[in-house]
């Protein structure tokens, strides 16, 4: 369960995210450039098709699955 009601809330600013994400789409001072992340989407949805997605950014960090603790 996760009761937050703004999708950062958790975040610890570790920069996992930051590290996963292939196209660089995302940065510790801007946040993610939802521009960036789409391109890389739809590029993969021609090479893959039916089936395409990332979500690189959401997995093998530490608020994948828990409330990170804070250093």
């Amino acid at each position: 369960e996760r009761p937050y009601t703004k999708v950062y809330e958790y975040c610890t600013m570790c920069g996992a995210c930051v590290k996963r994400c292939p196209v660089q789409a995302i940065s510790l001072e801007e946040g993610k450039n939802h521009n960036i992340c789409h391109a890389w989407l739809m590029k993969t949805k021609e090479l893959c098709a039916p089936r395409f997605g990332c979500g690189l950014c959401q997995t093998k960090v530490p608020c994948e699955n828990r409330i990170p603790k804070k250093k």
